[in-house]
């Protein structure tokens, strides 16, 4: 697909996703645990890409999917997700999400045995989850490690026996168990080593409560190579170590026959999608600066993470490298850059900037800071291009606000 076209047709910024990539791997995750003989139920991370079409895509596929907060079960329910393909891992839930989850979710999994009591005032779930904390993690930065004593989420392997116990004699019948090490890592040995610390804790849990585990879910967090020379996960070798993990806890009879649950939304849209920008300002000051129309509002990685992503210039292709420059927008905060300067063809204004690997937590992050609009979403399916969401107006900002006379 022409790039040029579609920021002609639709402005910029534009997120831009491959459909057909999102299902290719869908399908290679998929596959890789099915060459191990083992089958894997995928739950697709909302919080990565909440657009509604990505959503129906995979929900016809077969995903199911996690759902993070009440809004995200009610965008599932409305791509017409049914409660048994929901999980709903929340963080320092409130009472009305407990409550909504009871009604319309199957799965719930709690981040802390604190949130039990309050989940029980409004009854029992389907099947009861808690997250551990498996003390050890891997990220591509040390915000998205999530094992170890400076996360904030999931409990420890004591406390969670405590909760299983609680749980029990509050008259839970089925359980699962979660975790979540980390997101983005390109550590191949990350995941088998988690998911052997998840196995081993179950096991415990399972001689002193008798719980026999209806699912058991390794979390997602499955890394894409954003740097040049960055290889991908061998997910047929991962995907190998994790089944032989479970098939031997399997065969050891102790945890019950649980499910093997995933929850990546990185691995699925990441490299699916691309950010559209165009150059409005070239400043030379004490660094060479492109000022572009995709600031810290439409991508927030870069300034939140310190994260990297690969920039080609899509009308200068043919044209070789000239001079560094670094990235930044219209926001008026001096975050608002990229972390590293690039080497491109010298760009002038109205060039058209590609932003790799953008399809996860692009505009899922995306804000209104500066009164900026967020930006318009299309898909490709070959030939093909398709809206779908509409580029902010002045009017949607302003619509939940009210003006009082003296």
């Amino acid at each position: 697909m022409n790039t040029t076209l579609l920021a002609n047709d639709y402005g910029t910024p534009l997120y831009v996703y491959s459909k057909k990539r999102i299902l290719d791997n869908l399908k290679r995750l998929k596959n890789a645990f099915n060459q191990a003989d083992v089958d894997i139920n995928i739950h697709y991370a909302i919080k990565a890409n909440n657009n509604l079409a990505i959503l129906h895509l995979l929900k016809e596929a077969g995903s199911g999917v996690d759902a993070s907060c009440l809004n995200e079960i009610e965008l599932a329910r409305h791509a017409g997700f049914h409660s048994d393909k929901i999980i709903n891992t929340g963080n320092n839930n409130p009472d009305a999400e407990l409550a909504h989850a009871l009604k319309y979710v199957d799965k719930i999994n709690l981040d802390d045995i604190s949130i039990l009591p309050r989940l029980l005032k409004f009854g029992k779930p389907k099947i009861l989850s808690f997250r551990l904390n498996p003390m050890v993690g891997s990220g591509s930065h040390s915000t998205n490690v999530f094992g170890g004593k400076q996360s904030k989420f999931g409990i420890d392997a004591e406390t969670a026996l405590y909760a299983y116990q609680m749980a029990q004699r509050a008259g839970v019948k089925k359980f699962g168990i979660h975790m979540m090490p980390g997101t983005g890592g390109l550590d191949p040995d990350a995941y088998p080593d988690a998911t052997k610390i998840l196995i081993e804790t179950m096991e415990t849990i399972a001689k002193k409560t008798g719980i026999r585990f209806s699912f058991m879910n390794i979390g997602g967090g499955f890394g894409i190579p954003y740097c040049a020379g960055e290889k991908s996960l061998e997910m047929d070798k991962i995907a190998q170590k994790i089944a032989a993990l479970y098939k031997a806890a399997l065969k050891r009879g102790l945890i019950g026959k649980p499910t093997l649950d995933c929850e990546p939304g990185r691995y699925i849209v990441g490299d699916a999608g691309i950010l559209l920008a165009r150059v409005h300002t070239i400043k030379e000051s004490y660094k060479r600066y492109a000022g572009t129309d995709a600031g810290m509002n439409v991508m927030m990685r870069p300034a939140l993470h310190g994260s990297y992503h690969q920039v080609v210039c899509a009308n200068k292709m043919a044209s070789k490298p000239k001079k560094d420059y670094t990235f930044c927008g219209p926001i008026c905060e001096n975050g608002d850059q990229y972390p590293e300067p690039y080497h491109l063809p010298e760009l002038e204004e109205g060039d058209l900037l590609t932003v790799l690997n953008t399809g996860a937590y692009g505009y899922s992050m995306a804000n209104n800071y500066n009164t900026q609009f967020r930006p318009a979403e299309v898909w490709v399916d070959g030939a093909k291009h398709q809206l779908i969401r509409k580029r902010e107006t002045l009017k949607d900002i302003t619509r939940n606000m009210m003006v009082h006379g003296n």
